[in-house]
């Protein structure tokens, strides 16, 4: 795939998981800011669904950036307001270039 800088004109966040330790030996899961990147973030598709009386959707994205090893599968994306979690990662022609990740919106995610 031959990705166009242009196409890169939206700021994102990557925030990468980090296990805490709180006052009385609990753990808990926060998200630490890794690097702010521009990318180009695209809608895939969106789906609905009815469960339980309410309606649930999922909208995915495809989220392409210059290549950087802060991005692992682990990955969340902050992009505006909105939180895409990544739920696959590749290279992009396996040349080190580019990284694509498909990703899942979700509504919120604790402390980032």
């Amino acid at each position: 795939m031959s990705v166009r800088i242009g196409r890169m004109k939206d700021r994102v966040d990557l925030c990468n998981p980090m296990e805490a330790q709180d006052q009385y030996g609990g753990r808990s899961l926060t998200f630490e800011k890794v690097a702010t990147v521009w990318a180009a973030v695209e809608p895939v598709s969106s789906t609905s669904t009815g469960r339980s009386g309410s309606m649930e959707s999922s909208i995915t994205h495809r989220v392409v950036i210059r290549y950087t090893a802060s991005a692992t599968p682990k990955t969340v994306i902050r992009f505006g307001t909105r939180l895409l979690k990544v739920v696959g990662i590749f290279n992009e022609d396996e040349r080190g270039f580019w990284i694509s990740a498909d990703c899942e919106e979700v509504p919120s995610w604790p402390s980032i």
